[in-house]
Protein backbone atom coordinates (compact mmCIF):
# COMPACT_ATOMS: atom_id res chain seq x y z
CA UNK A 1 0.00 0.00 0.00
CA UNK A 2 1.33 3.41 -0.88
CA UNK A 3 0.46 6.47 1.15
CA UNK A 4 1.04 8.93 -1.69
CA UNK A 5 -2.66 9.17 -2.78
CA UNK A 6 -3.58 10.07 0.80
CA UNK A 7 -1.13 12.98 1.13
CA UNK A 8 -2.86 15.90 2.81
CA UNK A 9 -5.78 13.77 4.00
CA UNK A 10 -3.85 11.87 6.67
CA UNK A 11 -1.39 12.82 9.38
CA UNK A 12 1.39 10.42 10.46
CA UNK A 13 2.57 11.10 14.01
CA UNK A 14 4.99 8.57 15.50
CA UNK A 15 5.20 7.34 19.07
CA UNK A 16 8.42 5.40 19.43
CA UNK A 17 8.34 2.74 16.72
CA UNK A 18 4.59 3.09 16.18
CA UNK A 19 3.12 5.41 13.56
CA UNK A 20 -0.56 6.31 13.43
CA UNK A 21 -2.40 7.27 10.25
CA UNK A 22 -4.80 9.91 11.51
CA UNK A 23 -7.40 11.81 9.49
CA UNK A 24 -6.63 15.49 9.02
CA UNK A 25 -9.37 17.95 9.99
CA UNK A 26 -9.27 20.65 7.29
CA UNK A 27 -10.92 24.04 7.69
CA UNK A 28 -12.01 24.00 4.04
CA UNK A 29 -14.17 20.86 4.50
CA UNK A 30 -17.90 21.13 5.25
CA UNK A 31 -18.88 21.04 8.96
CA UNK A 32 -20.17 17.43 8.89
CA UNK A 33 -16.88 16.24 7.34
CA UNK A 34 -14.81 18.17 9.91
CA UNK A 35 -16.84 16.69 12.77
CA UNK A 36 -16.59 13.17 11.36
CA UNK A 37 -12.84 13.42 10.79
CA UNK A 38 -12.32 14.94 14.27
CA UNK A 39 -14.24 12.06 15.85
CA UNK A 40 -12.28 9.47 13.85
CA UNK A 41 -9.03 11.11 14.90
CA UNK A 42 -10.13 11.19 18.56
CA UNK A 43 -11.19 7.55 18.39
CA UNK A 44 -7.79 6.48 17.09
CA UNK A 45 -5.99 8.45 19.80
CA UNK A 46 -8.19 7.45 22.76
CA UNK A 47 -9.75 4.14 21.59
CA UNK A 48 -13.25 5.55 22.10
CA UNK A 49 -15.56 7.83 20.11
CA UNK A 50 -17.92 10.33 21.77
CA UNK A 51 -20.78 8.15 20.43
CA UNK A 52 -19.50 5.31 22.65
CA UNK A 53 -17.96 3.21 19.89
CA UNK A 54 -14.66 1.55 20.74
CA UNK A 55 -11.86 0.16 18.60
CA UNK A 56 -12.46 -3.56 18.15
CA UNK A 57 -9.46 -5.54 19.41
CA UNK A 58 -7.78 -7.73 16.79
CA UNK A 59 -8.43 -11.47 16.93
CA UNK A 60 -5.68 -13.94 17.85
CA UNK A 61 -4.42 -14.60 14.28
CA UNK A 62 -4.26 -10.85 13.64
CA UNK A 63 -2.31 -10.27 16.88
CA UNK A 64 0.16 -13.00 15.91
CA UNK A 65 0.59 -11.46 12.46
CA UNK A 66 1.19 -8.05 14.08
CA UNK A 67 3.93 -9.53 16.29
CA UNK A 68 5.56 -11.15 13.24
CA UNK A 69 5.40 -7.87 11.32
CA UNK A 70 6.94 -5.97 14.23
CA UNK A 71 9.74 -8.53 14.49
CA UNK A 72 10.46 -7.92 10.78
CA UNK A 73 10.56 -4.16 11.21
CA UNK A 74 6.98 -2.99 10.91
CA UNK A 75 3.62 -3.37 9.27
CA UNK A 76 0.36 -1.59 8.49
CA UNK A 77 -2.72 -2.64 10.43
CA UNK A 78 -6.28 -1.53 10.01
CA UNK A 79 -8.60 -1.02 12.97
CA UNK A 80 -12.37 -1.42 12.91
CA UNK A 81 -14.83 0.80 14.74
CA UNK A 82 -18.61 0.34 14.61
CA UNK A 83 -19.95 3.85 15.22
CA UNK A 84 -23.54 4.55 16.17
CA UNK A 85 -25.83 5.11 13.14
CA UNK A 86 -26.16 8.85 13.83
CA UNK A 87 -22.44 9.42 14.51
CA UNK A 88 -20.69 11.65 11.94
CA UNK A 89 -17.59 9.42 12.12
CA UNK A 90 -19.61 6.47 10.81
CA UNK A 91 -20.54 8.21 7.56
CA UNK A 92 -19.09 6.09 4.70
CA UNK A 93 -18.67 9.24 2.60
CA UNK A 94 -15.75 10.19 4.88
CA UNK A 95 -13.78 7.27 3.42
CA UNK A 96 -13.97 8.98 0.03
CA UNK A 97 -12.70 12.26 1.53
CA UNK A 98 -9.78 10.49 3.22
CA UNK A 99 -8.74 8.61 0.09
CA UNK A 100 -9.17 11.63 -2.23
Amino acid sequence: MTLEPMRGALDLPCVGRIGLLLPVVRDADPPHVREGQARRRLTLLTSECPCGARIAPPNRPARRAMKRDLARGGGLWEVRVQHEPDCPAGDPRLDEVTSA
